[in-house]
């Protein structure tokens, strides 16, 4: 039955690809966003801006009860969206994930909305000692280790406790996502290595190699939404991938250079700097997904990567990479460019004259 839906960051990585697959399958869509980040990236039956879906420019922050008039399920992606990018500024980045996640779900609640989608991550669990590995299941401990992962986590607990007969919270706990976006990121794990590849003919590692990942293409991450939308879900906390796709950083490399090889035939060269910045490894096991509703996810990370590389291909030439000047692909140089330009303002709310042409 078609619905009418509103989606908060409907202009994001994520947003760009979910909105015009419901809006496909003959849901009406109220999107709402920032524009704090622009289009940069073309994929085929998809754009930025879709025709046929009603967008209004606004801060997640700024939403109130009239915004939800009419809407049947709200699904929640709007945020600032890793770990580095939660880490810039720690205030402001509770301020929209937690402040603004909770009093947009409490507008939403009062205005009648029946089910909210909300859009965590895996990261929430942290660590996984790489000597001891673990795969973490809904229940097991958390350890965040950013200021993202915590207001994720936070922000579970405070939609949990909304949870009445009249309003139904599905929590996503998201694999790390990667794929083909109008909003194009190249600071995702394998986006990052794709780029590297195609533009440098190399990859380099920044973190040690043996630390783990779950992943999670785009396409699939957007059909598992469709499905929660759509369906009868309890209100739970679901992790959101395949047990399969849990991978290390340099079994991502192999395959990687595997699919140039295929798609050029030639090598890609793998450099270390390592620093040990970052401290996340984890496994994650997708059990109660799988075993409640099936198989979700369709294709293989491998079949995925040489599909992004095809794609690349369309969008660039080798012999120039258009992230060397143009920050939109890295969420967190955009960020601190506009600041810099005084397009935003200390608290990261867009200067609107500046939004169209962000």
């Amino acid at each position: 039955m078609a619905q009418r839906i509103l989606i908060t960051g409907c202009n994001g990585y994520i947003g760009c690809m979910l909105s015009k697959i419901l809006q496909e399958r003959g849901h009406s869509i109220r999107g709402f966003d920032n524009r704090l980040y622009p289009e940069n990236f073309h994929v085929p039956g998809y754009a930025y801006l879709s025709k046929d879906i009603d967008y209004i420019l606004k801060d997640v922050r700024d939403m109130t009860i009239s915004d939800f008039e009419g809407i049947n399920t709200v699904v929640h992606l709007a945020g600032l969206s890793n770990d580095p990018l939660g880490d810039l500024n720690d205030r402001v980045t509770r301020d929209i994930n937690v402040y603004g996640t909770v009093e947009m779900a409490s507008q939403a609640k009062k205005a009648g909305v029946k089910k909210l989608v909300f859009s965590s991550s895996c990261s929430v669990y942290g660590f996984s000692p790489m000597d001891n590995p673990v795969f973490f299941e809904e229940q097991s401990a958390k350890n965040p280790v950013s200021t993202y992962a915590e207001t994720k986590l936070v922000c579970e607990g405070a939609l949990t406790n909304m949870i009445d007969n009249d309003f139904s919270v599905v929590i996503m706990r998201n694999a790390t996502v990667y794929g083909p976006s109008p909003r194009m990121r190249f600071d995702l794990l394998i986006n990052a290595m794709v780029c590297s590849a195609f533009f440098d003919k190399e990859i380099v590692f920044y973190s040690n190699t043996q630390v783990k990942r779950p992943l999670i293409n785009i396409e699939d991450l957007c059909n598992v939404f469709v499905f929660f939308v759509e369906n009868d879900v309890p209100s739970e906390i679901y992790n959101i991938g395949r047990t399969i796709d849990n991978f290390s950083i340099s079994d991502v490399a192999v395959l990687v250079c595997k699919a140039f090889y295929e798609r050029f035939g030639k090598d890609i060269r793998l450099r270390y700097k390592i620093d040990d910045a970052d401290p996340r490894s984890y496994l994650v096991s997708f059990k109660k997904l799988e075993t409640r509703f099936g198989n979700l996810i369709k294709q293989s990370v491998y079949e995925n990567i040489l599909a992004l590389i095809e794609i690349f291909s369309t969008n660039f030439t080798p012999d120039h990479n258009p992230s060397l000047t143009d920050t939109s692909f890295y969420s967190i140089r955009h960020l601190c460019r506009r600041l810099a330009n005084g397009e935003l303002t200390p608290d990261f709310r867009v200067i609107q004259a500046t939004a169209e042409r962000s």
